[in-house]
């Protein structure tokens, strides 16, 4: 499924992930210290990490690698199990933290996660580079926009239908747009749509897509998300909307319908409930969020 690097420097334990991750269908690279790892990453698609390794602080072997690498995911397995430890890791870039004596259930997936993240990345860095080939970028947003979402969507649907789930999709809505055009003019009402799409893709991680659907309206594609992960992404985007201002110093708000892929989805049957969602989110009020049924 995956080519993983686990670096780790005792044998044992490099042997008992390795086992589970091949177990699981991984290609598996093995390195026993820090020395050699930024030359072993080529091809990498989730790696493994240590962080107590001899001669080399783990931390700044993960800082090293994120360097090297924005994207590959890092999932440390520690020993190190404190809070602060961990809180350390994630921000330094790491994607996911297991704590040994580990499951091997549970760090299969674990990996199985962060492979589907990488994937979802490769495919958004294909798409970007399709868009830039084929002018299929918003130009008031800077956005990948509808054509280029429709390509996305009937991709997700075809891997969703293959078991590599889960994906969710969140649809935006700008709440009162026509107040803020009234109010301040159409040119700054475009500027503010362009402020919301930056605060959109600033709230989103590198493996989401912001697509611009048309006019006040926007759509996110979580990949590796379920329902529950995209209603706290939708929470999360409502709220940075709503605490910076986007037109001098005039506030609006975003609403929000979350889907998540059904195995017996189209790119319209998701587009659909995803829609339903927001309606249902906006007759509660606005800067409200709903999950579709």
């Amino acid at each position: 499924m995956a080519e993983i690097l686990v670096i780790e420097d005792e044998p044992e334990v490099r042997e008992l992930v390795r086992l589970s991750l091949e177990r699981d269908g991984h290609s598996i690279r093995e390195v026993g210290s820090a020395t050699g790892v930024i030359d072993a990453l080529g091809g990498v698609e989730v790696v493994i990490l240590d962080l107590v390794l001899p001669e080399f602080d783990g931390m700044d072997l993960l800082r090293e690698i994120r360097a090297h690498d924005p994207e590959v995911p890092i999932v440390v397995l520690s020993a190190l199990v404190t809070s602060r430890d961990k809180v350390e890791a994630l921000d330094s870039g790491a994607f996911d933290y297991v704590t040994k004596p580990f499951e091997a259930e549970e760090l299969q997936a674990r990996v199985r996660a962060a492979a589907r993240v990488h994937e979802a990345q490769v495919l958004n860095r294909a798409l970007v580079e399709e868009l830039e080939a084929e002018r299929a970028l918003d130009p008031a947003t800077g956005l990948p926009n509808r054509r280029a979402m429709e390509i996305r969507l009937a991709e997700e649907c075809f891997r969703n239908q293959r078991g590599l789930g889960p994906s969710s999709l969140v649809f935006v809505d700008i709440d009162d747009l026509g107040e803020l055009n009234a109010e301040v003019g159409i040119d700054a009402g475009d500027r503010a749509i362009a402020e919301i799409a930056r605060l959109l893709k600033a709230a989103c991680r590198r493996s989401d897509v912001v697509f611009r659907y048309g006019g006040e309206e926007f759509v996110l594609l979580l990949a590796g998300t379920t329902a529950e992960g995209g209603l706290i992404a939708a929470e999360r985007i409502v709220t940075a909307v709503r605490r910076s201002p986007v037109a001098g110093e005039r506030r609006v708000s975003v609403s929000a319908g979350v889907a998540e892929f059904r195995s017996d989805d189209t790119p319209e049957s998701l587009l659909t409930r995803a829609r339903s969602a927001l309606d249902l989110a906006r007759s509660s009020g606005r800067g409200e969020v709903a999950l579709a049924p």
